[in-house]
């Protein structure tokens, strides 16, 4: 796993990844996971903290070019992935993480 680093202010949350400096933006802002959401690399995602140590981030709208892992599992249109990042104290960071696609998750 490649190390990354999370900024944020009350609306937004940016997760800035070491590999390839690319930039991921969690919406914290209340909006509703959109229905109709445009296509991205990163998709659209929406966050919420469920208490101060847990974070729940649901994202859809990825793009062709992500991939369900390392080993090049393609997705539909309709993959859905919820990650929950769990702080268990301030040096560690459990993640959780579940993919639903009805079309390529069968």
């Amino acid at each position: 796993m490649f190390p990354f680093q999370f900024f944020k202010d009350e609306k937004l949350l940016e997760m800035v990844f070491e590999y390839d400096h690319t930039v991921r933006r969690i919406f914290m802002d209340g909006r509703p996971v959109p229905t109709d959401p445009d296509v991205t690399y990163m998709g659209t995602s929406i966050g919420h903290w469920v208490d101060d140590a847990t974070l729940v981030v649901e994202t859809v709208g990825q793009n062709a070019s992500t991939w369900l892992d390392r080993n090049g599992h393609q997705h539909s249109d309709q993959l859905k992935v919820t990650e929950t990042f769990h702080r268990t104290d301030m040096d560690h960071l459990q993640i959780a993480v579940s993919m639903e696609d009805p079309k390529a998750l069968v």
